[in-house]
């Protein structure tokens, strides 16, 4: 599906740039770009979408023994995020990253499929910080025992409770006078 969306966005790219007189109105030539744009987000969505239905089936499928039997309610959050990877030379890895039976786990595309791509336990986690952690683009850091791994992801960035209640942290709320 990823190799024909590809091949559909640049088969219209190329009629629009190069076969502009094959169209017989002005409306058609301009909805070609409006069809072409639409493709991209398609295109995205194929490659780097996992539900939270896939992802559980991932989890279920995976080596781990602890999340063999797991189900939705189990999971107590997840959310879209890319992991900033080692060599800043190689693009985000995107997926949906799962709080999940004392571990967080962070789920990616491998064609098809959804695979297990990161995971630690939360108690490896030390704290979390949050700003840029890639180029321009916000998001978390979550240090652990023996290391640390960056996040992007905008909804966590602006509204980080959502992370401190998936990790089931408590925050310290001052009583106002």
């Amino acid at each position: 599906m990823s190799v024909l969306t590809k091949g559909l966005i640049l088969l219209i790219f190329l009629v629009v740039i190069f076969g502009q007189n094959l169209f017989p109105t002005r409306a058609l030539y301009w909805s070609a770009y409006f069809v072409m744009f639409a493709l991209v987000p398609l295109l995205w969505f194929i490659n780097f979408w996992v539900s939270q239905k896939s992802a559980l089936k991932a989890l279920q499928n995976s080596n781990e023994s602890n999340t063999k039997d797991c189900t939705l309610q189990d999971m107590k959050n997840s959310f879209f995020a890319g992991m900033v990877p080692v060599n800043t030379q190689e693009d985000l890895i995107r997926g949906r990253l799962c709080f999940i039976g004392g571990n967080i786990i962070l789920i990616g595309r491998k064609g098809r499929k959804s695979v297990v791509t990161w995971q630690a336990k939360i108690s490896d986690i030390t704290s979390v910080g949050f700003g840029t952690v890639a180029g321009v683009r916000r998001g978390f850091t979550v240090y652990l025992n023996n290391g640390e791994k960056s996040f992007t992801s905008m909804k966590v960035f602006k509204h980080r409770e959502i992370l401190y209640d998936a990790l089931g942290w408590k925050i310290k709320t001052e009583d106002k006078l």
